[in-house]
């Protein structure tokens, strides 16, 4: 029978078993915040494509021009036709992410857009798909 008022302190085996406890639960905690980290850098810059390509289209029906919205690599590229050319205005790069487009949307003053586009967002854990349709509507969609 052991002795327990000579037992004093805590043992080795002790202090290693709670180490293996604490740093297991400190590695799912930094897994988890991530995640979470990365998909609110995903929905923000889902966000701003959508407000971006709102904003192409208003352009397009304020200014009586046409406008083109595509992607390119890591930017969103808006062009603007003047004078029979098409002229850069702005590109907007993401820096977390690679972005792909189906076509050059081309927005005309009418508000509709030629021909359908899908813009795809993605990084290492999402890929979202960003449709406008010929009437101008916006829908996106988780892929994965």
């Amino acid at each position: 029978m052991v002795n327990l008022k000579n037992k004093k302190g805590i043992t080795i085996l002790e202090i290693l078993v709670s180490l293996i406890i604490i740093s297991i639960g400190i590695s799912i905690s930094i897994n988890i915040s991530s995640s979470i980290s990365q998909n609110i850098k995903t929905k923000n810059a889902l966000r701003e494509i959508k407000q971006l390509i709102r904003q192409t289209r208003y352009k397009s029906m304020k200014s009586g021009c046409k406008h083109k919205i595509y992607a390119l690599g890591n930017n969103l590229i808006l062009e603007k036709e003047e004078k029979e050319k098409w002229v850069m205005k702005d590109k907007i790069t993401f820096p977390d992410f690679s972005l792909k487009s189906s076509a050059k949307s081309v927005f005309f003053p009418e508000g509709n857009i030629i021909p359908l586009n899908s813009i795809y967002l993605y990084n290492k854990i999402y890929t979202y798909k960003i449709t406008i349709s010929i009437a101008g509507r916006i829908k996106s969609i988780k892929v994965n």
